[in-house]
């Protein structure tokens, strides 16, 4: 089980990748293409792994893009997730 029951994901495009950065654990994860799914599966997989640790703070930027990002819809309903246009 995830660290949070539901959790905040930024999804932003970088170059020829997309990149999720959460905002309630800090993992960021990237995949190259389009397959936005993908990139939601391998974020819950790393924030899994990960839910035991003891990681930084989410750098309080990512908490500003957020107010502004738009919703995007994905198949998991454990994560809420945002797009940067």
């Amino acid at each position: 089980m995830l660290r949070e029951e539901f959790m905040r994901v930024l999804v932003f495009k970088e170059g020829d990748f997309w990149v999720a950065q959460g905002l309630d654990i800090n993992i960021v994860t990237s995949i190259e293409g389009d397959d936005i799914d993908r990139l939601m599966q391998r974020f819950g997989l790393q924030a899994e792994l990960n839910k035991n640790f003891d990681l930084p703070s989410v750098p309080e930027k990512f908490e500003k893009i957020w107010q502004t990002a738009d919703a995007l819809s994905t198949g998991n309903s454990r994560l809420t997730v945002r797009q940067v246009a």
